[in-house]
């Protein structure tokens, strides 16, 4: 059975807004304090470089797979550590509309395998409160003017 982190945050701002914000990822320095850097080619099959800062400190990297990406939908990546019942972890990215210019972010990382009881001891706090404040803070770009700025370059 796989241990599902998650968060959801409703935000003022049209879903539109927020995928033009996940989508910039050059800007991610700006406002994402879990994973301030990310390269990807936006091609599934793709590897994704994440640059993770747990609880504020140095970003660490850690390279995974872009499972699908379907701008206005879903954002998706994994990994496995050595054969897939072993551990594999995969998270998804979502926005869902609630109104003209309200939206819910959704963003949960599923741990499954024979060492994810291990993995989530060691990192299912730190993955928790990493996500918790990426939704506070991509609420606060997405609200703010910061973010008519970024969309508008």
């Amino acid at each position: 059975m796989a241990k599902v982190f998650s968060t959801r945050v409703d935000i003022a701002a049209s879903a539109e807004r927020v995928w033009k914000i996940l989508a910039d990822l050059e800007g991610y320095s700006a406002w994402n304090p879990f994973t301030p850097r990310i390269e990807t080619t936006f091609v599934v099959g793709d590897p994704i470089v994440l640059h993770v800062s747990f609880d504020g400190a140095k970003p660490r990297r850690q390279v995974e797979i872009l499972r699908s990406w379907a701008p206005g939908e879903q954002l998706c990546w994994g990994m496995t550590i050595g054969p897939a019942w072993l551990f594999r972890a995969e998270r998804v990215q979502r926005v869902e509309v609630l109104g003209d210019q309200r939206c819910r972010y959704v963003s949960e990382d599923a741990f499954a395998g024979a060492l994810s009881p291990v993995v989530e001891l060691l990192y299912g706090g730190k993955v928790q409160r990493g996500f918790d404040a990426l939704g506070a803070a991509l609420k606060r770009r997405a609200e703010s003017g910061a973010a008519q700025r970024t969309i508008a370059r």
